[in-house]
């Protein structure tokens, strides 16, 4: 009775266990990674909640493309689609992105891209875009996969600094030491990272802007620029946030401090915009 006893014990742990097995795997079977025909997004380890930054630059290159790298679960022996849709509170298809809606994953792959093309036209120096895209599951398309089904994509436009744009005719933006209007034209010159402009003053000697390319701030070393009746007159730049350059609308900007040798006459913006 007692190896009888023995001998059945073992027979139901053995039910049981395999009984477990069974429930493991069909937990597994429900894992959405492992689901046949799943179409996911394959995240980049860096990105947080899928958000990603994309900066459009001005020319065309490969830096321009936003490349979203899109997986399946499964190779197949045949061609298979995956739909996309795009939203966004202002982002317009064709205006300020292209994409296409479908990509093909080739038989015998397990990968393609979705590129996404931003277009500098239309944004200003301060206008983002968020752009929502998404995986949708339509008849002739894979399923998507509930767990990596979208992304956002947070786009403006970006133009490295180029000291050289600042030469030429620019136009008066602003001249709060009001020696010019708004609208009025005055000739920039540039020598390496230094931008120079005139005051019509006596005897006027350029200001001399430096531009630094690293953070895009401007700054002027006190100098000597001109007279105005018997005063010689000196200008250097104070902490600011009107001390920029904008080197996709081309504006060039400085806070200058304006003094004699006997006094102080305050701080003034001038602000240019090339023609």
């Amino acid at each position: 009775m007692i190896k009888l006893l023995k001998y059945t014990c073992i027979v139901l742990s053995g039910v049981m266990l395999l009984a477990s097995c069974k429930k493991n795997n069909l937990v597994l079977d429900r894992d959405p990674l492992t689901h046949p025909e799943a179409a996911r997004f394959l995240l980049y380890p860096t990105a947080a909640n899928s958000f990603y930054a994309y900066n459009i630059l001005e020319l065309p290159s490969p830096g321009s493309v936003f490349n979203l790298p899109v997986g399946v679960t499964t190779v197949s022996n045949v061609d298979r689609k995956v739909k996309f849709t795009f939203s966004s509170l202002r982002a317009v298809a064709g205006v300020q992105y292209t994409a296409p809606t479908e990509i093909t994953i080739k038989a015998g792959k397990a990968l393609d891209t979705l590129k996404i093309q931003g277009l500098f036209a239309g944004y200003t120096s301060t206008r983002i875009d968020t752009l929502k895209i998404k995986i949708t599951t339509e008849s002739g398309f894979i399923g998507k996969n509930a767990y990596q089904d979208s992304v956002m994509l947070i786009i403006k436009k970006t133009c490295p600094i180029v000291v050289a744009d600042f030469a030429g005719d620019f136009q008066v933006l602003v001249d709060q030491w009001q020696d010019y209007f708004p609208g009025d034209i005055v000739p920039l010159t540039v020598s390496g990272d230094t931008v120079m402009f005139k005051y019509p003053a006596g005897n006027a000697t350029p200001i001399k802007i430096l531009v630094n390319k690293a953070n895009g701030s401007t700054s002027v070393a006190k100098q000597t620029y001109g007279f105005y009746g018997p005063d010689q007159f000196s200008a250097q730049s104070v902490a600011s946030t009107d001390n920029f350059v904008n080197p996709c609308d081309k504006i060039i900007s400085v806070r200058l401090n304006h003094t004699t040798a006997v006094d102080n006459y305050g701080n003034y913006t001038i602000k240019f915009q090339k023609l």
